[in-house]
């Protein structure tokens, strides 16, 4: 996951839990590419709708929608990617914190 740091969720210092929201994270190139699939997917279902009647084209246009919906499905976990929990419970430093906003993050996932 990568993306520009957007806000810290606590300050520098204090203790967290496990699984608390550390910090977001904005990666516009991604929101526009799910915003794009979502299109997609709504245009590939209006399609396939149409096509009910042509079995042929209608199977073609059913993997078609469903191939859409799954990138479109991996772009929606990306973006939820952009949220950043504690692994562990214990104190959340941040070493740069004056640098951190705005800043590109690319940490593992």
């Amino acid at each position: 996951m990568s993306g520009f740091v957007e806000q810290l969720a606590v300050p520098s210092g204090q203790q967290v839990a496990a699984d608390e929201l550390l910090l977001t994270m904005r990666a516009p190139d991604l929101a526009a590419e799910a915003k794009v699939l979502a299109a997609q997917v709504n245009e590939a279902r209006i399609r396939y709708q149409a096509s009910v009647r042509d079995r042929s084209g209608s199977e073609i246009l059913l993997q078609e929608l469903r191939f859409i919906e799954q990138e479109f499905e991996r772009a929606r976990e990306r973006l939820a990617s952009l949220r950043v929990y504690s692994n562990l419970a214990g104190e959340f430093v941040v070493p740069d914190i004056q640098g951190l906003k705005g800043a590109l993050y690319s940490g593992a996932r």
